[in-house]
Order: C-alpha cells, then sequence, then structure tokens
C-alpha cells in the first residue's frame, strides 16, 4: 500500500442543480483552500458527465456525511438514487441525514492531470448535527483510479 492510499480523507457528497433536478457523486478529494474568502477545492476526474454538469451549473453543494449511518446514504447515491435529496433554496439538493453542507459557487478550476481541481467561494454553510464525519477508511473502500465506472465505489460482492 503506497502513501497516497492511506492519506486520510472525509466521505462527501456534492451535489449539482440541472434542468433535470439534482446529479450527485460521492467524493473524498475535498479540502479548505482560503479562510478569507471563505474557499474549498474538489478534485473531480476529467472528462466525467458530472464535472461536465457542475462546470455548467456554476455552483455545487458538499454535503459531510456522519460516521453513524453515513456509508448508507453514500451507497444510495452511488447506485444513483437522489430521492433522498430535499431542495434548498436555488441549491442542489442535500441528502437527508448529512452532518451538513457547503454552498458553494465555482470561481476557478485548474486541470491537474487526470483531474481537475475546481475551486467553489462559500456562500453559505449550515450544520445540522454534531459528531464525527464519514471517512473513506470507515468504509472499506478504495478510491479508484481515473478510468474506473465511479468516484468512490464499495467492494464489489
Amino acid at each position: 500500500v503506497g502513501i497516497l492510499e492511506v492519506v486520510p480523507y472525509a466521505l462527501w457528497v456534492c451535489g449539482v442543480g440541472t434542468p433535470h433536478g439534482t446529479t450527485a457523486i460521492v467524493v473524498t478529494w475535498v479540502s479548505q483552500l482560503s479562510f478569507t474568502p471563505a474557499l474549498v477545492g474538489i478534485a473531480l476526474e476529467n472528462g466525467g458527465a458530472f464535472l461536465a454538469a457542475l462546470l455548467g451549473s456554476g455552483s455545487f453543494t458538499l454535503s459531510v456525511l456522519p460516521r453513524e449511518g453515513g456509508k448508507e446514504i453514500a451507497k444510495r447515491v452511488l447506485k444513483g438514487d437522489v430521492s433522498m435529496f430535499g431542495q434548498r433554496d436555488e441549491w442542489a439538493g442535500v441528502p437527508a441525514g448529512a452532518m451538513g453542507a457547503l454552498f458553494c459557487s465555482v470561481v476557478d478550476t485548474h486541470v491537474c492531470g487526470d483531474h481537475t481541481l475546481v475551486i467553489g467561494e462559500v456562500v453559505r454553510e449550515e450544520r445540522w448535527m454534531g459528531g464525527s464525519p464519514l471517512h473513506l477508511s470507515d468504509t472499506g473502500w478504495k478510491y479508484r483510479k481515473p478510468g474506473a465506472d465511479s468516484t468512490t465505489s464499495p467492494p464489489k460482492n
């Protein structure tokens, strides 16, 4: 196991509003970049439909999943189920059961190898529950290398 495979990451759900409703994926490569202005970065695989939808929308939500119950939410999102998402103003939906969410506007992008770093300004943040976030290492899952069929996947059974 290489060092890059053991870097700790929380599991997030990234949502984007489209003319057809919310689309969402599970992501791990998320980081705060600045306090003032409040900026976050999210790395998304190049060439994917989700990245195109996010850039077309110009805004996105990042919902942090709780350690308790978050894996079940992530599994549903990985299967394309967005039925548990509630609309929040003009923003993409947020899944029920999330600890909280960041509501972001895209301010910049940088192609970084096989991913694109999307920089979002946090316009609003909401927190609904305490506790600890779910980390990728809590799930037994691994981030797949580019070209795999999803961003974060549970083991095939």
